[in-house]
């Protein structure tokens, strides 16, 4: 009953048999269990306590799974405290250090984390897992050495362990070590030559990187392996977009939306690739797409907004923005975009008014506003 969601009905038959059955520590155990998941955690820590003085046997396991018990109603803390009893009891279960090391990590404290994956690791120094864990860990604490240490261990210990060369590569890509993340892809590739995720993601570095032909190439290889991959589809358009071929990036683009229709950001660039090409009416159509996807997405409706002002629909691009500026009223572009195109409606108290906030929001930024509103400057 309590595993498929009746922990009240639990109940009921643990009070019937509770005086019978009055020296079983998994009565209580069961009981505690069950009050938790109805909410009454000050009486289920009472029967924890009960049957963890009645248990004499295998202890570690009884306060593990009562620290389940609060994990699964996501109370790390209390989790916690029934883990490090476990692990007094026991500090060589490997499922306890493992459940410490990520319960410690819920509850922002890396460091603790670190510390129990190294216990487990001193115990099973072959498990993958716990170093890629290991150099996740490192790695939000910004620590690179100890980071590509853990995963050139988890690779050295399972070459075929995709997720600690991606782990690793992400933590050059985030030091702006392109070269050094080309060359973990690169590692990647050859064992699995055909793992199209690691060949868009190598395309990514080599665009980032300024080398537009050897990304071209990479994307090409990975659409030949893959020709429904949007993200091929999608990287081998942004080097056409970076190359100024928009013409050729828009073929692309149209090609990603139509395998993932809902993905705000393909259907943004496409409007930027119309936009570029002077499409505007496809721009529009395309840019309001992604913010109907992704309504947070802010440049996707000023993207909107300025195509529309383009095409010298300047009330249209004012009302579009008046949408977004309920929610985004101390964004300083927004605030100039708006003072902007209500001067150009010769609205100059509006104007005026939008212009003031944006000084006070981001002082330097109206110099940017000048340059791309230039009639602006002399109101």
């Amino acid at each position: 009953l309590i595993e498929t969601g009746k922990p009240g009905k639990a109940l009921q038959i643990i009070r019937s048999v509770q005086d019978a059955e009055a020296g079983n520590f998994e009565l209580y155990l069961a009981k505690g269990i069950a009050l938790n998941l109805t909410g009454k955690f000050n009486e289920a820590q009472s029967e924890f306590k009960k049957a963890l003085q009645l248990c004499t046997e295998n202890r570690d396991d009884v306060a593990y799974s009562i620290a389940q018990s609060f994990i699964q109603i996501n109370k790390p803390l209390q989790a916690v405290k029934y883990l490090q009893l476990a692990c007094e009891f026991n500090p060589e279960n490997l499922l306890v250090l493992y459940d410490l090391a990520l319960n410690y990590e819920k509850i922002d404290c890396p460091e603790k984390s670190i510390q129990y994956y190294q216990k487990y690791i001193d115990l099973d120094p072959f498990a993958e897992h716990v170093w890629n864990n290991l150099g996740l860990l490192y790695s939000s604490l910004d620590d690179f050495v100890n980071a590509c240490e853990a995963f050139d261990f988890a690779i050295a210990i399972n070459q075929n362990y995709y997720t600690a060369y991606f782990n690793k590569a992400d933590l050059y890509f985030y030091k702006n070590d392109l070269p050094g993340a080309i060359l973990v892809y690169r590692e990647l590739l050859s064992q699995d030559a055909t793992n199209t995720r690691a060949l868009c993601d190598l395309g990514n570095c080599y665009e980032e990187n300024g080398n537009f032909e050897e990304a071209l190439r990479t994307f090409k290889h990975a659409i030949l392996l893959a020709p429904d991959c949007a993200d091929a589809w999608f990287g081998k358009g942004m080097v056409y977009f970076r190359q100024k071929r928009y013409r050729l990036s828009i073929s692309c683009f149209k090609k990603t939306v139509s395998l993932q229709t809902d993905n705000s950001d393909y259907w943004f660039m496409l409007g930027e690739a119309f936009a570029r090409s002077r499409r505007l009416d496809q721009a529009i159509d395309a840019y309001s797409t992604a913010s109907s996807l992704n309504p947070l997405d802010y440049e996707a409706w000023m993207a909107c907004a300025q195509a529309l002002f383009r095409k010298k629909k300047v009330g249209e691009a004012i009302s579009m923005l008046a949408q977004l500026y309920q929610f985004n009223h101390t964004n300083p572009t927004i605030n100039y975009r708006l003072a902007a195109y209500h001067a150009y409606q010769q609205d100059y108290m509006n104007a005026t008014k939008y212009f003031e906030r944006g000084l006070k929001l981001n002082y330097h930024e109206h110099q940017e506003m000048f340059k791309l509103f230039p009639k602006t400057k002399a109101v």
